[in-house]
């Protein structure tokens, strides 16, 4: 019933091919939320060792969610246009910051080591792409501080298709920075598939 898939800074954490020591094969319970918490420790040595990760982590987020901070952490997001760095997001970011939880998901998905704990990571992901044989694109923002070229290449080589590799004048959200030339990348790419799948209907 799926003809593609799209994700806009969704899909999750990616570990290097060579680093990868769990299987990667997609499994269902990753998605589960009833299953097994793997944040929670099961003998005692874990649950000091957590223990102690979480107060050093809630120092950091107390650091991090500062107004002032989260200015800087934005301008890094958007280096070429900074046009959407004002006071309404700087806000609703602040906003979610005081909500309850608001540590617990900084800590799970920034600190916790929320991929290895879980073995779920964007290799689960292109695994289960490649073997579906479902049409993918990679549309990056060259600018982008913490997905580099080098992870980028990664990405690429776990899908095994250069093909579907985009570049972009953008930062970390390319999609919000530069809307036009995201949308031209991603319109192009559908009219091809379209274009693909017509040519296979005959």
């Amino acid at each position: 019933l799926t003809r593609g898939l799209i994700l806009v800074n969704s899909a999750g954490p990616i570990v290097a091919p060579e680093q990868v020591d769990f299987d990667v094969s997609w499994n269902p319970a990753d998605a589960d939320p009833h299953t097994k918490d793997p944040f929670q420790a099961e003998d005692f040595l874990g649950v000091v060792q957590d223990a102690f990760k979480r107060i050093i982590s809630f120092a950091g987020f107390l650091l991090i969610r500062r107004k002032t901070r989260i200015e800087k952490v934005l301008r890094q997001v958007y280096p070429d246009d900074q046009s959407n760095v004002n006071e309404d997001i700087v806000n609703f970011i602040l906003e979610a910051a005081y909500t309850d939880n608001a540590f617990e998901v900084f800590y799970r998905t920034a600190i916790g080591g929320r991929a290895m704990r879980t073995g779920y990571t964007v290799n689960n992901l292109c695994d289960r792409i490649k073997k579906m044989n479902i049409p993918t694109t990679l549309i990056w923002g060259v600018n982008d501080p913490w997905i580099t070229s080098e992870r980028a290449d990664k990405m690429v080589q776990i899908l095994g298709s250069k093909d579907c590799f985009v570049p972009i004048t953008a930062g970390h959200c390319a999609h919000d920075e530069n809307p036009q030339d995201f949308n031209h990348a991603l319109l192009m790419w559908l009219e091809s598939q379209e274009r693909s799948r017509g040519n296979r209907s005959y």
